[in-house]
């Protein structure tokens, strides 16, 4: 009788440290699932908050009217005559950006736009020394927008060695700086949805 006594003792302590045990997985996992909620919550704040002031500190950049750039075929074209009388998307990348990165945008902004009217309002503006390693991006990635080749702008978002885009009106002005994340893909969908109903539809 005593050692079922014993048995019952150790059955019952045995299943309320397991309980206990449990009980603490849990709560670490909950605690662990907020903790990486709230590293996401800090990153995507970093992210809007950097893309506002890159915004603040870019928006109403004025380019050169007289600027000479190239296309892909090393003709010579000046600035103003490829705009439109409609605001046109700038996709500004280099050479020595983030590969990953230029994809990323490349995508986002073929998945978006498709459409021949939208296409000559979408400009691609690359700084590529090696014109043949961009025929191979432009060519892989089946890129169908006008691509020229541009050295600088004069815009500060140059130095953050990121591809970014932004509008460009008749006048020149810049306005909509933006820098996608590639690891915070919703904030670009917002940005092109965004651009895509003020300026495309």
């Amino acid at each position: 009788m005593y050692k079922v006594k014993v048995i019952i003792a150790i059955l019952l302590l045995v299943d309320i440290l397991l309980s206990v045990i449990c009980l603490n997985l849990f709560k670490d996992k909950a605690s662990l699932t907020a903790e990486k909620q709230s590293v996401k919550d800090d990153r995507l704040i970093e992210v809007l908050e950097n893309n506002f002031k890159i915004g603040v500190y870019n928006d109403n950049s004025i380019l050169d009217t007289t600027r000479v750039i190239h296309d892909l075929n090393k003709n010579e074209v000046g600035l103003s005559e490829i705009l439109t009388d409609k605001p046109c998307l700038i996709i500004r990348f280099a050479e020595t950006n983030c590969e990953e990165c230029v994809r990323f945008l490349l995508i986002k902004v073929m998945r978006l736009y498709n459409s021949d009217l939208f296409n000559k309002r979408i400009l691609l503006f690359a700084s590529y020394p090696n014109r043949q390693a961009l025929k191979i991006l432009v060519d892989r990635l089946n890129i169908k927008y006008p691509v020229y080749l541009v050295d600088k702008l004069p815009i500060s978002c140059e130095r953050i060695n990121f591809p970014y885009c932004f509008m460009l009106d008749s006048t020149m002005r810049t306005s909509h700086v933006f820098v996608p994340d590639k690891y915070e893909p919703q904030i670009a969908n917002t940005y092109f949805e965004l651009i895509e109903n003020r300026y495309f539809k």
